[in-house]
């Protein structure tokens, strides 16, 4: 859908700054793996918003988001 890789590439960056700030630098490989969860969240995220039975939007996924971590916490 139209902006769904924008809501992704976001979360990639968000999730990113937030661990170098943590860490103060991040390896290839950590980054790498953040970005793969970044991917899995959007995804999970995604299902949740087609839940609804109608065409998902990037909003949808957005929305949808705290969702999916919470759910991935519950894991």
């Amino acid at each position: 859908t139209a902006g769904s890789g924008d809501v992704l590439t976001g979360l990639m960056a968000g999730m990113l700054a937030a661990a170098r700030a943590r860490t103060g630098s991040l390896s290839l490989n950590y980054a790498a793996r953040i970005a793969a969860a970044a991917a899995g969240l959007h995804g999970i995220a995604g299902d949740i918003a087609g839940r609804a039975g109608r065409p998902v939007t990037a909003h949808d996924i957005l929305e949808a988001l705290p969702d999916a971590i919470g759910q991935v916490r519950r894991r």
